[in-house]
């Protein structure tokens, strides 16, 4: 739900900006999704697979990563939108037979994992000519996305990793556990109801972990005015290590 609610944020948003007049909430029509990586991880199946049931979206499954294969199915079955790790992304679009096949269905090519590289957002629009970059930041303990960007405002913000989704609060704490303003580095908190009740069997680690609600992430991380995430593991040309 929060996958679907943010892709109706930045649709609205972008329609918006756009100066377009609108008297509902933009909705995009159920996706096709390329599934190309594993189903026990957060992304495939909490994004990718939970999203698109939801929806009644169609599931294109891949048994392991092959680019060409990759460009098969994207063809044959007009797929438009891959969720994947950035260098599967930059694999596909770097494909010598690229030209070949039609992917003018894909209208989104991003996923999670890893940050996107500094010039891979602007190289999915130059490629494609139509598809947008999308960027989410999450993990297990969150049952799938913490924040999430994509289209125009991932191109005006390529080094954040977006606002956090309609379901969690957020927070950034120094070492004395204090909250820190805007724009000030320290560890992230989220709070909220997609926040796991605790680690199976592990009393301790789960106290140390999610105290009065909150989640300590471990990641370190800063909230700019707007409230989109910048993020140490999740955001390029940021370096904890220097903060």
């Amino acid at each position: 739900m929060n996958v679907a609610a943010m892709g109706q944020i930045f649709g609205t948003t972008q329609a918006m900006n756009r100066g377009e007049t609108l008297e509902a909430p933009v909705s995009a029509p159920p996706a096709t999704s390329l599934v190309a990586t594993p189903l026990f991880h957060v992304t495939a199946n909490n994004c990718v697979m939970h999203g698109a049931t939801i929806s009644g979206g169609k599931l294109i499954l891949m048994y392991k990563w092959d680019t060409a294969e990759a460009l098969r199915l994207i063809e044959r079955e007009q797929v438009n939108t891959l969720s994947a790790v950035p260098m599967m992304t930059r694999e596909l679009l770097a494909h010598p037979d690229f030209s070949e096949y039609d992917t003018s269905s894909l209208n989104s090519l991003g996923g999670g994992g890893a940050a996107m590289h500094p010039d891979l957002p602007d190289k999915v629009v130059e490629t494609t000519k139509r598809a947008k970059p999308a960027q989410g930041y999450g993990m297990t303990e969150v049952c799938g996305i913490s924040t999430y960007t994509t289209g125009d405002l991932f191109l005006q913000r390529p080094q954040s990793c977006g606002p956090l989704v309609p379901t969690l609060e957020g927070k950034i704490i120094n070492a004395a556990g204090e909250t820190l303003p805007a724009g000030e580095a320290g560890e992230l908190l989220v709070k909220g109801a997609p926040v796991i009740k605790g680690y199976l069997n592990r009393p301790e680690a789960t106290a140390e972990t999610i105290v009065e609600g909150w989640l300590h992430t471990g990641d370190i991380g800063f909230f700019d005015e707007d409230g989109f995430l910048y993020s140490g593991r999740s955001s390029q040309g940021y370096d904890p290590a220097g903060w």
